[in-house]
């Protein structure tokens, strides 16, 4: 390429004007302009597969953590992975509260497990985890309600009995 200035004319044939592209060229270690020379460039080629273009439609998760992704085009990609963190001693987490916990020092540090085929631990996506509930608190409250119901009926009853012998009387 030669040195100098270049001028490119384009005519995009829709109505529009003429568009004219000034190509500035310069010679030497300064690489600045056009050149047939490697240089840097803020040049970017994205590529393109031949795919439509696709909108997310819908997520899965399967039993090894990984985040699948299901496109308006068809196409099915896995978009990203569950990490799975354990730590030596369970019982020395501390409980933040809506399931939630934090390491301590008494827990230690939490290493990132991979899930694979041999592993004894899966992901199951969708299900309800276990319930934090104190079973024996909830069956109390339960047969104190229960009790207080017996007891309310025994009023209605008592009142019912009451009204009855007063009309029984006034006759």
């Amino acid at each position: 390429f030669d040195d100098g200035d270049t001028q490119l004319q384009l005519d995009p044939k829709n109505g529009a004007d003429i568009m004219t592209i000034d190509l500035h060229s310069e010679s030497g270690e300064g690489r600045m302009g056009l050149t047939q020379f490697d240089s840097l460039s803020t040049l970017s080629v994205k590529e393109q597969d031949g795919r439509a273009v696709g909108r997310l439609v819908s997520l899965t998760i399967d039993n090894k953590g990984v985040i699948n992704g299901t496109f308006s085009n068809g196409e099915n990609m896995s978009l990203a992975k569950i990490a799975l963190a354990q730590v030596p001693n369970k019982g020395g987490l501390i409980q933040l509260g809506e399931g939630l916990y934090q390491t301590s020092v008494a827990s230690g540090a939490e290493q990132i497990v991979e899930l694979d085929d041999k592993s004894i631990t899966s992901i199951v996506s969708g299900a309800l985890e276990m319930s934090n509930v104190d079973v024996s608190k909830e069956f109390t409250d339960m047969i104190t309600t229960q009790r207080g119901f017996e007891a309310s009926a025994r009023v209605i009853t008592t009142a019912d009995q009451m009204l009855d012998e007063l009309i029984r009387l006034k006759r």
